[in-house]
């Protein structure tokens, strides 16, 4: 966000004063900044303060994590009251800016000032085009375009017709709860669908929100317990970002795939191929039980050396299964996999780009994990992992 106030209009302005006030002052440069310090100093032990606020525990250089300091319980939880301290270092550079926008008009006549400060907002505006006109490509505000919803199915026009009064999205079996819905569909999708509720009159169970909201996670663990003990709310239209096996497996709903939504309903839909329990399953959504020293990018799961990651972390009925995990470097990957029953396990194949495993479990496990370890020196990329029962 820095980059964004700052800019190369507000970095020239900084440059001209920094000639202007050396030149000025020539020799007695230091001795006139302890001056002024000394004159402004309630100024600077404020910007002082909120610098400290603002200042993250956390050490990165890019996406690489340096180091982290310990703070204590006491300091977290204050902090902890704000969602972004980060962003108090905004007053600090609207400060900034004032005072060297208020300082260039002082140091030269008013015309000369205004002309470089038109240079400087010309150079600003050059500076945000990229970032503007990536905004209006991704989310289609140019004036020109004409929006065109994802949702062409007929199946849609289908589910209007069936007296629903609500749509309830359901993140990965029972898991991650809470997490921003955003992260793991994207803005979009989630727009689309609550669209489509809104235009019918359903509620909906969950939105686009800053922060996450603990409420919204309780309410839909309820709703996979529910789910489990085969109670369907014949009024909802469930949406899942992954494919639930055992709800798929015990028939509890009519799973179809609509626009690469995957939709739950009690009824069945003529004409349109159902999920099958026997068919290979996607049980990877893009945020993981656990992700340490890694990144999520371009929707895989990437885990850096001496990184590790859960997940996924399902629920399975009794029987024998097909694990199948691509990606990449994988032959640096410690695989572990384990249930809370019982687990068999036979690696077929291992490689570079897959990883191929029979599971048999002899009951039916309510935790069927999978925890990936890097022991190389390569970042490892996985793309997907699948389950098939045979």
């Amino acid at each position: 966000m820095a980059l964004f106030i700052w800019g190369g209009g507000i970095l020239l302005i900084i440059l001209i004063l920094a000639i202007s006030e050396i030149r000025k002052y020539k020799g007695e440069i230091f001795r006139c900044t302890a001056a002024a310090v000394r004159k402004y100093w309630n100024l600077f032990l404020g910007i002082g303060a909120i610098i400290i606020f603002a200042l993250s525990p956390i050490v990165s250089y890019n996406d690489k994590v340096l180091f982290e300091l310990g703070l204590p319980d006491f300091f977290v939880h204050l902090w902890g009251i704000f969602r972004a301290t980060g962003r108090a270092m905004w007053m600090v550079f609207y400060i900034l800016i004032i005072f060297c926008i208020c300082r260039l008009f002082q140091l030269y006549k008013y015309h000369r000032a205004f002309i470089i400060m038109m240079v400087c907002l010309c150079l600003q505006l050059f500076d945000y085009s990229d970032f503007i006109h990536s905004c209006t490509d991704k989310r289609g505000l140019k004036s020109n375009d004409v929006y065109e919803s994802i949702l062409e199915s007929p199946a849609w026009k289908q589910l209007e017709q069936m007296d629903k009064d609500k749509v309830l999205f359901m993140n990965g079996a029972d898991r991650n709860n809470s997490i921003k819905l955003t992260n793991i569909i994207g803005v979009q999708r989630v727009y689309e669908i609550t669209r489509f509720a809104f235009q019918n009159n359903m509620t909906v169970n969950d939105f686009y929100f800053a922060r996450t909201n603990q409420d919204i996670g309780d309410y839909r663990g309820e709703l996979w317990d529910r789910l489990y003990e085969g109670k369907v709310d014949e009024k909802a239209v469930y949406i899942f970002v992954e494919e639930p096996v055992k709800l798929i497996q015990n028939n509890v709903l009519n799973f179809y795939v609509i626009d690469g939504f995957l939709v739950g309903i009690k009824e069945e839909l003529p004409n349109l191929e159902r999920v099958r329990a026997d068919a290979e399953m996607s049980v990877m959504p893009l945020l993981a039980v656990s992700l340490k020293n890694g990144i999520y990018r371009d929707g895989e799961r990437v885990i850096y050396p001496d990184g590790s990651s859960g997940g996924p972390d399902i629920p399975l009925n009794a029987g024998k299964y097909v694990l199948t995990i691509t990606g990449k470097n994988l032959r640096c990957v410690m695989l572990e996999i384990s249930a809370d029953k019982p687990c068999g396990i036979d690696y077929k194949y291992s490689g570079d780009e897959s990883i191929i495993a029979e599971i048999s479990l002899n009951d039916d496990a309510k935790h069927f994990i999978t925890l990936f370890t890097n022991t190389g020196n390569e970042d490892v990329s996985i793309a997907d992992i699948k389950i098939k029962q045979i």
